[in-house]
């Protein structure tokens, strides 16, 4: 909870100042010593031996792309705010699942089925049901049906806040 919380306000604050962050994803998530979550696009400036390699970097992004990203025209294609929920989505399923998504998909394997077929993770039965919520909610199809930053963080620390008084 406490990392998707972090990444939720680091979002949102990127948001509330008129930036949208691109390929959000588990790779570009860091941790200080103290556990606490940052945002960093470490794929920019990561060294690659071959064209091949940048290549291949770049299309494994597809796992966490959302649909409308993945289906649209690249030279027309305008990522929205809320493609970055979908995202998010994803890296709350990797973050219960403990996995990679689609690990037994090629990246345009996953893409075709994400955009296609409206292909996602199956949701472990152990996930608390406010986080199966959020995830559902987060992929949905029609990028105006997902939640507002705003909204996701609201979930998320009154739901941190409901354990938190659970267990005194």
């Amino acid at each position: 909870m406490r990392i998707a919380t972090d990444v939720a306000e680091g979002i949102k604050f990127i948001n509330d100042h008129g930036v949208s962050y691109r390929d959000l994803n588990t790779q570009r998530i860091l941790l200080d010593k103290n556990g606490n979550a940052c945002l960093g696009d470490m794929g920019i400036v990561a060294a690659c031996r071959s064209i091949d390699e940048a290549m291949e970097y770049e299309t494994d992004g597809y796992r966490w792309l959302a649909p409308e990203i993945i289906a649209g025209d690249p030279e027309s294609v305008r990522e929205t705010w809320m493609s970055n929920v979908y995202s998010f989505g994803m890296i709350i399923w990797e973050l219960v699942a403990g996995e990679v998504a689609y690990s037994a998909y090629s990246p345009v394997q996953a893409a075709v089925g994400i955009a296609a077929c409206g292909l996602r993770p199956e949701i472990p039965k152990d996930c608390p049901q406010v986080l199966r919520s959020l995830m559902i909610k987060c992929w949905d199809n029609c990028p105006s049906n997902r939640p507002q930053f705003m909204e996701i963080l609201s979930t998320l620390v009154r739901s941190s806040s409901n354990s938190n008084s659970k267990t005194r």
